[in-house]
């Protein structure tokens, strides 16, 4: 996981970087590949500044917006957990 880890957060960087070039499908998969890192991640507090400036562009606040996207790509409801809830809590994602 850590190697994988150190490949992505170059990637990850510029990412956050170019965020303002993105149309909404490019978007929709950054947010899904933030998300999904932060819920594996140690330190999920690298992960939220980029994935407020995702949801952010995209116009979100609530958890069901944001558990749209996630669903286009791959979901499964037993990732709504602790993690979940504590990253929602972190990006300022109302879970209500």
């Amino acid at each position: 996981m850590k190697a994988l880890q150190a490949r992505l957060i170059p990637t990850l960087t510029i990412l956050y970087i170019t965020t303002g070039a993105l149309d909404r499908q490019e978007l929709n998969m950054s947010l899904w590949i933030l998300w999904i890192g932060a819920l594996g991640a140690l330190e999920q507090e690298w992960y939220a500044p980029r994935i407020q400036r995702v949801i952010s562009a995209l116009g979100m606040s609530k958890w069901t917006d944001l558990k749209i996207v996630l669903e286009c790509f791959v979901w499964n409801a037993k990732l709504e957990d602790t993690a979940c809830w504590r990253l929602c809590d972190l990006v300022g994602i109302s879970k209500g």
